[in-house]
């Protein structure tokens, strides 16, 4: 039978996860969630759910998957505030690139909560300064195809990166990345016969809020061969975005990179592109579209506003 997992700010880690004893930290539902291997126990079906109005500061990592039937949920319960999973604030060790990790997952809800990640605490994370991510999903050849995730009804705001500097310290936007959604998936894998696929697929946006974003709200690239003519092969495919919001981002709302078959519709954009992309301490890119569409196959945009 499914199981509904709780975690409040009066939760201990020790306790089962009901709702009379909740966990803790996001710690202890990366443990849950984890692959086999290393002790993870979430089952299809099962709901990962944080009250309302707490905050939970720390990262989320999610390396198992539900399926059609019976995705996996990871929402909130209670009256109040969504939820707030930051990756940044008082941790220790420094604030993370990433407040949540999907690693090779598929058939995954996500669904009100509200996420930040101001990264202003360096602390052990001493790469990666210039990029900061809300939720990164990532495929590689070990998983192969992800497919059926789903991200409704969420909020992101305050995302950051650290500073601007290159890999030799120097200030740059080119490799700034303060992103809400990035998806980010592995060539195929060519050294077996066949290739393995790899790739993020049938993944829905919908009914979220991006706001006072550094740079770009959604983004997706799949890193096979670029202008492969053959439309849905080294590309992540089925792609709906759809009655969003996105207001104050540094950067572009959508960017759809090596993606066939896409959607956008119905979205409001904002004050795009916000920042003065000549200052080495303003944290925002500094220039932006509503969507950027490149190497991708049969796009369709449409109904969408921008102000």
């Amino acid at each position: 039978l499914a199981k509904n997992y709780y975690i409040s700010e009066d939760g201990n880690d020790a306790n089962d996860g009901s709702i009379e004893n909740p966990w803790l930290t996001l710690a202890k539902v990366t443990a849950a969630a984890a692959n086999d291997n290393n002790g993870g126990f979430i089952q299809p079906g099962d709901s990962i759910l944080f009250r309302a109005s707490d905050t939970f500061e720390g990262q989320l990592v999610v390396n198992r998957s539900g399926n059609a039937e019976n995705p996996i949920v990871i929402s909130s319960y209670g009256e109040g505030d969504f939820p707030i999973l930051s990756g940044s604030g008082n941790i220790p060790t420094g604030d993370y690139i990433e407040v949540i990790k999907l690693i090779n997952t598929s058939h995954i809800v996500f669904e009100g909560l509200w996420i930040k990640n101001d990264r202003k605490n360096i602390g052990n994370i001493t790469w990666g300064t210039n990029s900061s991510y809300g939720i990164k999903v990532i495929a590689n050849k070990w998983g192969g195809v992800n497919e059926g995730l789903t991200f409704r009804s969420l909020k992101f705001t305050d995302i950051f990166a650290y500073d601007m500097l290159d890999w030799e310290g120097k200030f740059t936007r080119d490799y700034y990345d303060a992103t809400g959604i990035f998806f980010d998936s592995d060539e195929d894998d060519t050294t077996t016969t066949p290739k393995k696929e790899v790739g993020i697929n049938d993944v829905l946006i919908e009914k979220c809020y991006f706001y006072n974003l550094g740079s770009t709200a959604i983004s997706a690239r799949h890193l096979g061969s670029y202008n492969n003519p053959i439309s849905d092969d080294e590309r992540n495919l089925n792609y709906v975005i759809r009655n969003n919001t996105f207001e104050k981002l540094g950067g572009d709302g959508v960017v759809l990179a090596s993606v066939c078959n896409g959607l956008v519709e119905n979205n409001e954009f904002i004050d795009l592109g916000w920042g003065d992309h000549t200052s080495s301490t303003d944290r925002y890119y500094g220039r932006g579209e509503g969507c950027w569409i490149w190497d991708s196959h049969h796009i369709i945009v449409q109904y969408n506003k921008q102000l």
